[in-house]
């Protein structure tokens, strides 16, 4: 009889474990909280998207399914994030375009490395984190010169 009893409240425990487990799940399927993928265009709603095709907005990527979509999108860029975001969709985050300086001409910047054109001395990462065009501004191993 006891035996009956243990067998009992486990098949009870083991119905409502498995129960909770289902409810968790079922708003991340019906789109409340899942993280997804981009897949869609925001302007012509349900086409699948061309990933050559996209604009940078507030540090993240959309994408587009054609040339003409962009320009919409730019007229009201609030509107279509936040349509994209309440379907459950993380769009990516937009690559940070990295600046080169030069530490003794902090107005050189070029948008990759090579060396100054005012005294030949070798481009480094920019620094400035406030500048879009800035880089990661790490310190580079030998980049820094103490006199």
């Amino acid at each position: 009889m006891r035996a009956r009893e243990v067998l009992a409240v486990a098949t009870a425990v083991a119905v409502l474990v498995l129960a909770g487990c289902s409810q968790r799940k079922q708003p991340a399927e019906t789109g409340g909280g899942a993280a997804k993928a981009q897949t869609t265009c925001p302007v012509m709603e349900g086409a699948p998207i061309d990933k050559s095709i996209y604009a940078d907005y507030q540090g993240k990527r959309v994408y587009f399914c054609c040339p003409a979509c962009p320009p919409a999108f730019r007229k009201d860029p609030e509107k279509y994030v936040k349509k994209i975001e309440d379907q459950g969709v993380v769009l990516e985050k937009a690559p940070v375009a990295q600046a080169w300086t030069c530490p003794m001409h902090p107005e050189v910047m070029q948008d990759k490395p090579g060396k100054c054109p005012i005294c030949s001395m070798a481009l480094v990462p920019a620094g400035n984190a406030g500048d879009a065009k800035a880089g990661s501004g790490r310190h580079e191993e030998g980049m820094h010169h103490d006199m």
